[in-house]
């Protein structure tokens, strides 16, 4: 293992940043249900049977998820062997980081960082959603 650690060392924030995407409810692993969303948002629909095989390519220890070290070497074999596989990766995450960042953009007005309930009514009122009626209702998304 601490071959892979080696490995994995200058890539480590990368490979970090694109675990969390996969691992949508921050439990440090990767499950079906997990895979199955991701790939989704990049437009390949799985079933949950293709999720847990795809998962079970890589779950070296047998419990049903992927833990980040698992992650790693997946990762680090998709490099070495494919390296376009690895960088369309890169971009996919990287083009939903700026999604992300676009979208909370558009409801942080005046750009400070944080989304008021102020400017979440803005919006959803802009959008002519009737969440944004209510300033309390809005406060209770926020």
């Amino acid at each position: 293992m601490n071959e892979l650690w080696e490995d994995c060392r200058s890539d480590f924030g990368e490979i970090k940043r694109v675990f969390r995407r996969f691992d949508e409810d921050q439990d440090n692993f990767i499950c079906a249900a997990d895979l199955q969303r991701f790939m989704g948002r990049l437009g390949f629909d799985i079933s949950a049977d293709e999720a847990v095989d795809m998962l079970q390519t890589v779950d070296k220890n047998g419990d049903g998820k992927v833990e980040f070290d698992e992650f790693c070497l997946l990762y680090r074999k998709l490099d070495d062997g494919h390296s376009a596989s690895c960088s369309r990766l890169q971009e996919l995450v990287d083009e939903e980081d700026d999604i992300l960042q676009e979208a909370f953009r558009v409801f942080d007005k005046n750009g400070d960082g944080f989304i008021t309930a102020d400017e979440l009514q803005a919006v959803l009122l802009d959008l002519g959603m009737p969440e944004g009626k209510s300033l309390e209702n809005c406060e209770r998304m926020i």
